[in-house]
Order: C-alpha cells, then structure tokens, then sequence
C-alpha cells in the first residue's frame, strides 16, 4: 500500500506489475487535453511523473491485475468527455485486459465515497462479486441520512466483466 508522498510514479512502477489489485483513492481529472490520476511528486528520480494516464501505463504492468478501483473523480472519462475515449482511464484498464475495473463518471464526494468503499471491500470480502459488491454498496450509501440523493451513490461504473 502506497500512501500520501509514497504514492509517486516510479513506486507505482514497482508496484503495480505484481499486484493483482489496483486501488487509487485520491485526485483525477479529465479535460481537453489530459485524463489521469495525480500522484505525489517523484523528488527521488530525475524523471518525475505527477500524472499516471494512458501514456504512463504501460499494458504489460497490468497483467497480474485483477481489479482495479479508481476511486476518484471523473476516472471513467477521456480527453473527449466519454467513457469509451482511449484515454480513458477505465479503458486503459479495460484494454490490458483487466477483468474488473470501477471507475467514476463525475466529481464525487470524497465522504460518501469513503463510506462507499468501505462497503464495497466489505462486500467482496464476503464472497459478493465485483456487481453485487457495488450494487450492494450504493445502496448502503443510499440508505444513509444525507446521502439519498443518487450523487452520491451513482457515480460509480463497472466495466469489465460482470
């Protein structure tokens, strides 16, 4: 698990080829020119990478992932504003072939999606499938006071295999 300053690119180079589980919690954005997820600053390595998006990803770091939750806002959405833009970050995922990818079609509320997560990985850990996990979470989080409105239990997609 990488947190806060660890969560630079070239730990996530490490990392990732191993892991079958990728979860980003933190900050993503998707405009005209660029979709990714912003990570901590490299001071370690002269080829500093903020930014883990389509160009910085390679497919062969992929291979052992299994799942992969991008728990930040507008993760689903490319250069274009759709979920189906190659630069997509769900269709990163999706074209190297990992089987389950989670991903967000707005700007999400960083409490209830905590909440959601938690649910989420609780679900799973119980035998649920990656569906039912989710299913299962945004209703969780719809049920709570002050979270009915589908902001903050909708945002979440699964691509992927059901």
């Amino acid at each position: 698990m990488l947190t806060g300053q660890q969560a630079t690119w070239s730990n996530i180079r490490k990392e990732l080829p191993g892991s079958a589980i990728f979860h980003f919690a933190g900050h993503a954005f998707a405009n005209e020119t660029q979709a990714g997820l912003m990570l901590a600053q490299d001071s370690s390595n002269s080829e500093t990478r903020s930014l883990l998006n389509r160009d910085s990803l390679p497919p062969t770091w992929l291979q052992r992932n299994q799942l992969a939750v991008l728990s930040a806002c507008l993760t689903e959405k490319g250069t274009d504003g759709s979920a189906f833009d190659p630069d997509s970050l769900a269709m990163v995922f999706m074209n190297a072939g990992v089987p389950h990818i989670v991903a967000s079609r707005w700007s999400v509320d960083s409490d209830a999606t905590a909440t959601l997560m938690a649910s989420f990985y609780k679900n799973l850990l119980r035998g649920s499938s990656v569906a039912e996990s989710l299913r299962l979470s945004a209703k969780d989080v719809r049920m709570r006071p002050g979270t009915a409105h589908p902001y903050y239990w909708a945002a979440f997609n699964l691509f992927g295999k059901a």
